[in-house]
């Protein structure tokens, strides 16, 4: 499925990593690359590597937060919206292709057994946090 999406990634100088990225970053922004991190179960290391292409590529922004000046804040650039909201059409209308041959009633299936999956992980992840 993300063999689809390669051209439009391309295109922008994105790998799919580096997308995961930037649409964390469109819908929770402003957050902190460890946010970012959190959110994108991602380990620093690579969370670091996208930040610094998207910011190459004139997508995101840092800024310091006002709250707290110790802290720097992620947000997506004009650039980086117009981008962000292009690809996130290209999936929907793909996701549209994909589920049609579902009934309503096996999406709705579908989208419950997903969420009760995302669920566990999440729990599974505080676990495994805990621990540490």
């Amino acid at each position: 499925m993300t063999g689809i999406l390669l051209p439009s990634l391309r295109l922008h100088n994105l790998t799919i990593a580096t997308w995961r990225v930037l649409a964390v970053i469109g819908e929770y922004s402003p957050l902190s690359a460890k946010e970012l991190a959190k959110k994108t179960s991602t380990d620093q290391f690579h969370v670091t590597r996208a930040l610094a292409v998207l910011l190459n590529n004139n997508l995101i922004v840092k800024d310091q937060d006002l709250a707290d000046k110790r802290r720097i804040s992620l947000s997506l650039t004009q650039k980086g919206h117009a981008i962000c909201n292009q690809i996130a059409v290209e999936l929907s209308n793909l996701e549209n292709l994909i589920l049609n041959i579902l009934s309503a009633n096996e999406k709705k299936i579908l989208f419950q057994l997903l969420d009760r999956l995302d669920d566990q992980i999440n729990h599974k992840i505080k676990e495994s946090s805990q621990k540490y």
